[in-house]
Formats: structure tokens, C-alpha cells, sequence
């Protein structure tokens, strides 16, 4: 609440600001290399190669089209757990570059 109220109507900052080659860009975008990794390795879930294949389609998408069981919170609660034992330098270099530019666009929203 914080945040919004701080940015005003007019600030509004979007994943697509910060994204590389998604036309409609989803948060989890961001991290769609480790996302990946992360459903194959703890939760079995490979969609390795059609992610390759669509660089465009959202990460979330491909999920729910490969995976008969796919969860957002399962996916979420394993990234979270894979954040304990991995840091920012575990992240893709365009992981890394994405949310540097947001955390940056954010920087300046809010100067």
C-alpha cells in the first residue's frame, strides 16, 4: 500500500518496463530461466524446450499448457525454497539485468 501511495496514479511501473522480448510480460518473466530450472529440478515439471521454442510466450502459460498438475503457489513455494540455499548470482545474466532495470525504474519513481 505503501508503494502505490507513493507512486502516485500517474507512476504506475509495469514487468513489460523492465522484461526483454515478451510482448505482455508477467513478474514471473523475470525469472523465467530459474523458473524453469526450478520446476524441472524440485517439482519435475520439464518444459525446458518449449521454453527455448517460445522466448515470447509467457513462462506461467507454457507451465499451465505442459504440466497437468501445475500450480502457481506450488511453483512459487518452490522457488522460495530454492532461494534459501542459491543468491542473486544463481540468477541468468538477463534475470539479473531485468530486475536491476526495475529496481532501478522503482528507484527513480520514488526519488
Amino acid at each position: 500500500d505503501e508503494l502505490v501511495n507513493a507512486l502516485g496514479q500517474k507512476s504506475v511501473l509495469r514487468s513489460k518496463d523492465a522484461a526483454n522480448g515478451h510482448p505482455t510480460p508477467r513478474i514471473e518473466d523475470l525469472l523465467r530461466d530459474t523458473l524453469v530450472r526450478v520446476g524441472k529440478n524440485r517439482l519435475g515439471w520439464d518444459i525446458a524446450g518449449a521454453a527455448h521454442e517460445h522466448r515470447d510466450q509467457s513462462i506461467v502459460d507454457l507451465f499451465e499448457t505442459g504440466v497437468t498438475d501445475f500450480s502457481r503457489y506450488k511453483l512459487a513455494k518452490a522457488f522460495v525454497r530454492w532461494t534459501r540455499d542459491h543468491n542473486a548470482s544463481d540468477l541468468s545474466e538477463d534475470e539479473r539485468a531485468a530486475w536491476k532495470r526495475l529496481i532501478d525504474k522503482i528507484n527513480v519513481t520514488l526519488k
